[in-house]
Formats: structure tokens, sequence, C-alpha cells
């Protein structure tokens, strides 16, 4: 009398409505359950935006902490099926490593960077450029490239520039050259304070090899070193780095706005 709607996820977001989709699928069969359980799997770490989806769509949702709990139970690790014991692990593993990646703040991880990127742009609220202040909104942007590896935008002076995070390379300010203000005389003067602004921060540093300077219709105006190989490490720690991330911000914003009194 009880039906299980079961939306799986590993590292892939839900797309096309499905929790509704399916919810209302199983309401309107020819079933009369007493009771309707709607579960979010997510094996992969969740990002916050997710998990708020899956409360309004009246999801519960179900980690992989959650399945970790429950598959360590004596009745389970005592189980001779070697296919399970395998699935037990590999859960096992993938929750240290998400714990660790939490705790670390792991920069590899999407979630990780959008949580950085939404921290950031707390941080510099009180930093509306010209462009935001006309009403061009900021914006966040996550995805996965083709190969699978994580990365994040912070869109910001009406979207024309934005922060960048990569799994496996720096922080980068880039210019879209396809909005408007693109000249290459504008993205000189822009590379040349935005350097100059890291190198009057306290423990920033830009990194020891420059990155690419074009992506495409993407251009890229200064780098910024992760504190260690990817992580910010402690949450206070964490904080002291994005907060001197944030100076540079305004600072650079500062640059830009006396720019365009002397034009």
């Amino acid at each position: 009398d009880v039906s299980f709607v079961i939306e799986d996820k590993t590292h892939t977001r839900e797309h096309s409505d499905q929790m509704k989709r399916y919810r209302d699928r199983v309401r309107h069969d020819d079933k009369a359950e007493d009771y309707l359980k709607l579960i979010y799997l997510k094996t992969g770490m969740p990002f916050a935006s997710e998990l708020e989806a899956a409360a309004k769509a009246h999801y519960c949702h179900v980690g992989v902490h959650d399945l970790d709990g429950f598959l360590s139970r004596e009745t389970v690790t005592r189980c001779s099926s070697d296919l399970l014991q395998q699935y037990v692990q590999h859960i096992s593993e993938q929750a240290a490593q998400q714990r660790t990646a939490c705790q670390s703040w792991n920069i590899d991880w999407g979630p990780i960077q959008f949580r950085f990127a939404k921290r950031l742009k707390e941080l510099t609220e009180d930093a509306k450029s010209p462009r935001q202040q006309d009403g061009w909104p900021d914006v966040i942007w996550q995805a996965r490239n083709r190969g699978g590896a994580f990365w994040t935008q912070y869109r910001f002076y009406g979207q024309h520039l934005f922060w960048r995070m990569d799994s496996g390379g720096p922080l980068r300010m880039m210019m879209d050259i396809r909005k408007p203000e693109p000249s290459q005389q504008n993205l000189d003067q822009h590379r040349a304070w935005f350097s100059e602004v890291v190198r009057g921060v306290s423990g920033l540093k830009e990194p020891d090899r420059p990155p690419r300077r074009r992506l495409g219709n993407e251009m890229t105006v200064g780098a910024i070193a992760w504190p260690s190989e990817q992580r910010l490490g402690s949450d206070d720690e964490a904080e002291r780095f994005l907060s001197a991330v944030a100076s540079v911000h305004k600072d650079f914003l500062a640059r830009v706005a006396e720019g365009r009194k002397s034009d």
C-alpha cells in the first residue's frame, strides 16, 4: 500500500522536470496506495540548490552518508555477496571523499566551487558596479566539461566580467568579449589593474604558471593561486582567503570605475 518514487543521481542533476513528472505519473496510475514516498537519491555531492528543489517538490533527500550508515549495519556486512560488498566499499569511499572535500574546501568539487562563489557574492554585495546598479544581475553558473570536471562562474559587472573556478586550475577573473566593452586596449588595462591589485593584498599571489589567455569568447584578465593544491583548508582559513579575494574584487571594481570616469 506504499508507492516509492526514487529519482537516482550520481554526479548529474535533475532535468526535464523529472521529480514532478514521476510523482504525477504515480499519483494518476490505477493503483490506490495509502502513502507515496518520494526520494531524491544522490550518491554524488549535492548542490545546495538541488536540495532546495527536491524539498520544494516534496522529495526526501537520501545521500551517500545515509547509505553509508545503512550499509555498515551488521546484517549487511555479514552478507556473502561479493557484488554487495564491493558496493558497500564504494559507498564508504565516496562518503569519506565527500567528507574530506567539505572539511578542506577542496575546490575540485563543483558544490564546493558553488559554495565559494556564493560566499564571495555575499562578501562583495556592497561593491556594486554601474552596470549592476542599472539592473544587470549577478549570476552564478555551474556545469561540467566534456571530461567530467566541474567548473563554476560568478558573473558580475553586467556579466561582462566573472570569476571562474575549474577543477585543477587557479581562480581566474575573465572577460566575456561578446559583451559590451570588449576592446583589446580595455583588456590590457584590466590585466594591469588586476595584477597590481593582487600584489597589494596580503596572502595572495598569482600562479607560477600563467593560465591560458583565451577560452573561446572568454579572455583571462588575471589569476590567483589557491592556497594549497586546490584546497582552502579549514572554514577559518577559507574565510580569510575569501576575504582577501573580496578585497581584490572591490579594489579592482574601484579601478574600473576610475577608468570609466577618466575616459
